[in-house]
């Protein structure tokens, strides 16, 4: 307890002032187990890239030699009538002129009664149980 003659004690606690002898880095850093430590984790790192690029680059050697299997021929789906060749284009529209001339030809003959009309066959008896 603080009487009220006395002052209250609010100097600063005492520092040790006198120079250290640790030095800057970590106690461990120097410590030979720990640099083996580190030496060993930098060692498996290294071989875990190795492991991950050469299946990479496994995968890219199956990719390259199986894509042109994985791909279908070209002319797979190139449209019918591309297969045609330019003279046949041409022979589309007379040969749809010659039936339309020929459907009206008849036409005109069973029209004028020189062709009978076709009737409908009377369907064959059926044998057997149905």
């Amino acid at each position: 307890m603080v009487q009220h003659d006395q002052d209250p004690d609010d100097r600063p606690a005492r520092r040790d002032d006198r120079p250290t002898t640790q030095p800057a880095r970590p106690p461990l850093a120097d410590h030979h187990a720990y640099q083996e430590l580190r030496h060993r984790m930098r060692e498996d790192a290294a071989a875990r890239q190795a492991a991950l690029d050469e299946a990479a680059t496994g995968r890219e050697a199956i990719l390259r030699e199986h894509y042109n299997r994985l791909r279908e021929p070209e002319g797979a789906h190139r449209p019918a009538i591309e297969d045609t060749p330019a003279a046949d284009t041409a022979a589309h529209p007379r040969q749809q002129r010659e039936r339309h001339r020929a459907a009206l030809a008849v036409a005109r003959a069973t029209r004028a009664g020189a062709i009978p009309l076709r009737t409908a066959r009377p369907a064959p008896p059926r044998t057997g149980a149905a």
